[in-house]
């Protein structure tokens, strides 16, 4: 992506004379996934294969078809990547910078040298590794059975071979798989038609469910949100006119009221001692005379 800025490999063809540090580190990673001798994919594989082996026979042929398809797949973009035809994205391509081209040699020297350690075919290499050999884990080194081993090497080259054909000498199978293969390829043309029934089972029932959610929601749940909130604007006005027409009318009623009094009661303050002494004694007097008359 870096160098040709596509991430469409069918047009990033004939790479490899470009970017031959890539090329070659990639080539490493694919040699070690699809678990080639003298790798390290390949010691792992090799051991759950052999433990599969001696299980049940019928995973263990399992397991060795997907060997073919892992090389194949692997093979197939190491193929469409770096060599054929060259894309059209491939012209302008460049080696990465050494910041990417030295992690990626970093990166590839692991599944080389584990492979080469881990090798029954090179019993000495521990001589030079001893951290690694199997005693320093407290295991013992188990006898490599040959026998289990032929049969992923076999399906790791048939899947490599077959997208060597493919690839690069453009062998087109699909007419004789789909004559010997019958209603079978049909099947596998389809993906066993996961995506058909996904499709009917998953997706159309939940567009619909969602159609119909999205239709509620127009229809009822919008209306009820509208009509609450409408209903709240009215409540709100009519309580402003009642806010104002009367609450504020009877506040400022007595407001009035009291300014209007306190005008005229502020009158009798006249500020003379002798007039409040008047008005002391006269209220006395009639004081007395409803005592006295009571």
């Amino acid at each position: 992506i870096h160098a040709a800025h596509t991430q469409d490999i069918t047009e990033t063809g004939g790479l490899y004379k470009r970017m031959k540090i890539t090329a070659i580190t990639f080539i490493l990673g694919a040699l070690s996934i699809s678990g080639l001798p003298l790798f390290s994919g390949f010691w792992s594989s090799d051991q759950i294969l052999r433990d599969v082996y001696h299980y049940n026979f019928i995973i263990y042929g399992i397991l060795t078809f997907t060997s073919i398809l892992t090389a194949f797949y692997m093979f197939r973009l190491v193929f469409l990547t770096f060599f054929g035809r060259k894309g059209d994205k491939a012209e302008y391509a460049h080696e990465s910078p050494p910041v990417m081209s030295i992690p990626l040699i970093l990166l590839a020297i692991p599944p080389v040298l584990v492979g080469f350690i881990c090798s029954p075919f090179l019993p000495e290499a521990y001589r030079f590794f001893p951290l690694f050999a199997p005693e320093s884990f407290g295991v013992r080194q188990v006898e490599a059975n040959y026998a289990v081993m032929g049969g992923p090497i076999a399906a790791d080259l048939a899947g490599i071979l077959l997208a060597y054909l493919i690839y690069q000498r453009n062998l087109r199978p699909q007419d004789w798989l789909a004559r010997y293969l019958g209603p079978y390829y049909k099947v596998l043309l389809h993906k066993y038609y996961f995506d058909e029934i996904y499709l009917f089972l998953i997706v159309r029932p939940v567009l619909r469910l969602s159609d119909f959610i999205g239709r509620f929601d127009l229809a009822v749940i919008d209306r009820v949100v509208n009509w609450v909130g409408d209903s709240g604007l009215r409540f709100a006005s009519a309580i402003g006119i009642f806010d104002l027409g009367v609450i504020d009318g009877i506040v400022n009623w007595v407001g009035d009221t009291m300014l209007d009094n306190s005008s005229r009661f502020r009158l009798s303050q006249t500020g003379y001692t002798l007039n409040y002494l008047l008005f002391f004694f006269a209220a006395v007097a009639l004081l007395v005379l409803w005592i006295q008359f009571a």
